[in-house]
């Protein structure tokens, strides 16, 4: 059975406080030199910031952090809202006990059911499956995993996101309006602007291995 992170033995993702949506309202028309109109109406806005923020959360991989706690016997342990790469989640890393453990290829696994202190993890669908399978319980397992966002849908809600990765979202919204707007050069700017955001985003941190 799989350890659900709505089990009371498992916490929420890591909350955080962070930029509005209407704090992203304004930012997106200011950049793209608009104002609310029947044209570019706040909902559109909206969905082109809550689509901004799916691509970047997925081209980027933005991290979430989740805390789980082992169950005796139990070696499924569910991630909420986890983004697949082909078929899993898709998972950074994983410390039980607070000690990193290696990712593992099922495949090389004879015996999943052998019970003990874990030493690996593989992903599936779902989350991620501990082995050996812990053999006791209540020991924390802290996951790095890449996850989707809640939408934003009341101008209250935030957003985590930095402001570098905020810039990103509002790029990939000014672009969007441009194209409705038929502002082709504009367009063209602000889709490369977008592009080089993402791939300074993709890049792998000085120090981080």
């Amino acid at each position: 059975m799989a350890n659900d992170f709505s089990d009371a033995s498992a916490s929420a993702v890591e909350a955080s406080t962070g930029t509005s949506l209407a704090e992203l309202e304004n930012q997106v028309y200011f950049a793209a030199d608009e104002s609310p109109s029947a044209v570019f109406p706040k909902d559109r806005i909206d969905m082109l910031i809550n689509t901004g923020i799916k691509r970047l959360v997925r081209e980027t991989r933005v991290p979430s952090t989740a805390t789980l706690y082992t169950t005796e016997g139990v070696g499924v342990y569910t991630l909420p809202n986890s983004v697949q790469e082909r078929g899993d989640a898709l998972v950074m890393s994983v410390r039980c006990g607070g000690y990193p453990i290696e990712y593992r290829c099922p495949t090389t696994i004879a015996d999943t059911t052998y019970a003990g202190d874990p030493r690996y993890y593989f992903t599936d669908a779902v989350g991620i499956y501990l082995y050996p399978v812990p053999s006791v319980t209540g020991t924390p397992i802290e996951v790095s995993y890449v996850a989707v966002l809640p939408r934003l849908s009341n101008p209250s809600d935030t957003t985590p996101l930095d402001d570098e990765q905020i810039e990103a979202v509002v790029l990939y919204a000014v672009w969007q309006m441009k194209a409705k707007d038929d502002e082709y050069n504009t367009y063209d700017r602000r889709r490369n602007e977008y592009e080089a955001a993402i791939e300074r985003l993709s890049m792998t941190p000085a120090g981080v291995y």
